[in-house]
């Protein structure tokens, strides 16, 4: 009765996921009365909520400032009648070695001449974005999984990205949600997380949160949402080093629906390559140690073949913290760290959450390796084509 109140208390246009492209921006704040929102959530799940409140007046994209410094005003970057891929293109043309090299980790520096500001890109939001404060605090996602609401999974991705616009001051940002890894052994310790064992529950999970974290404007990124873990991914003991040993039909038919499902239909701007290696696919340096296994962030075959040229995915790859290291030093599919780097921006990693790729380390690489600078220019431009799409240098729409 309560849950059935709750559905009805919520605007019709914000109900399903195949509506979401047809909600008008200003709807993205459109949030059920907080006395029901509470009640509902836990009345499905048995997990209690802290409810927090959120007004439409943070969901406007801010005006960027960065922009309206009279040296920078006409600056390509800032001209918004050009695409996101053509202004991307042009800051990473404007910048220096020594300046692109602090944009590769988790915490990108700022560029000072250009007055471009320093970027957070881990932020989480598995269920609510309360790791940054105060905020609704949702069910798990396996007790939310166990309702088999598609309209459900869809409205939670709505209003955890509602909150997060609001907490940033309506300035999109980039978070590493949802995971969809398959669960099927409960001594893996991160089953919470995760919708559960089947593959067609988790694949509607996926489509419904990142429509609902993204929203549905023509040519903004409410909040970016990155899937994760990719690939094969099911295991927390020696994670960090293990090889999956998967048949391609265990890949077709468990561990790629959901992430198709994330990037194909609901439009995923964020990927999140794994710890562990598969024996499914090739890197770059040939045939991995492992039986022939090549670390996840270092396969070429599913990050750039599959992601990226099959599936259409318009965003970035990022890490798993330290999983560039983990090509190395666990793994040994590189020799070194810096062929480790060569390894995974090869195979279409573009941002690593760690401190391989230091500024220290990529001044030294753009300076004296052609390749791998290139490699990384690449990297940098769909990267900064990611913050143009969440609002960062245009004025308030």
């Amino acid at each position: 009765q309560v849950y059935s109140q709750f559905k009805q208390s919520l605007p019709s246009s914000t109900l399903r996921p195949s509506d979401a492209r047809t909600i008008p921006l200003r709807s993205f704040a459109m949030l059920a009365p907080q006395s029901l929102l509470p009640l509902a959530l836990s009345a499905i799940s048995g997990i209690a909520v802290i409810a927090s409140s959120s007004t439409e007046d943070g969901m406007t994209f801010t005006p960027a400032d960065f922009c309206e410094y009279v040296h920078i005003r006409d600056a390509p970057w800032c001209d918004i009648s050009s695409s996101f891929g053509d202004r991307a293109a042009a800051l990473v043309a404007n910048l220096t070695a020594d300046e692109k090299a602090g944009l590769f980790l988790q915490q990108a520096s700022a560029v000072p001449r250009i007055h471009w500001p320093a970027f957070n890109w881990w932020s989480e939001a598995l269920h609510g974005v309360a790791r940054l404060g105060m905020a609704t605090s949702w069910p798990q996602v396996i007790g939310v999984g166990a309702s088999f609401d598609k309209d459900l999974f869809f409205q939670l991705g709505n209003l955890t990205s509602t909150e997060a616009r609001g907490k940033a001051n309506g300035v999109g940002h980039t978070y590493w949600a949802p995971n969809v890894n398959i669960f099927r052994d409960p001594r893996w310790g991160r089953g919470q997380e995760t919708p559960g064992e089947d593959p067609v529950l988790t694949r509607a999970y996926a489509e419904g949160f990142i429509t609902g974290m993204q929203g549905n404007h023509p040519k903004f990124l409410k909040t970016s949402a990155g899937v994760k873990h990719f690939l094969a991914y099911s295991q927390e003991t020696d994670r960090e080093g293990f090889a999956a040993n998967v048949t391609l039909q265990d890949m077709l038919d468990t561990y790629l629906p959901a992430f198709e499902a994330a990037v194909v239909r609901a439009r995923a701007s964020g990927l999140m390559c794994s710890y562990n290696a598969e024996s499914f696919g090739y890197g770059i340096l040939g045939a991995g140690t492992q039986h022939g296994a090549v670390p996840s962030c270092a396969n070429r075959y599913a990050l750039e073949d599959i992601a990226r040229k099959t599936w259409g995915l318009a965003g970035y790859i990022v890490s798993d913290c330290y999983a560039v290291s983990r090509v190395s030093d666990r793994h040994h599919y590189a020799s070194s760290a810096d062929e480790a780097i060569f390894a995974t921006l090869g195979a279409g990693m573009d941002l690593e959450c760690g401190n391989t790729m230091s500024h220290e380390t990529m001044t030294r690489l753009y300076r004296g390796n052609a390749t791998i600078a290139a490699m990384a220019d690449t990297a940098l431009t769909r990267l900064f084509e990611v913050q143009l799409r969440l609002g960062w240098a245009d004025p308030p729409a």
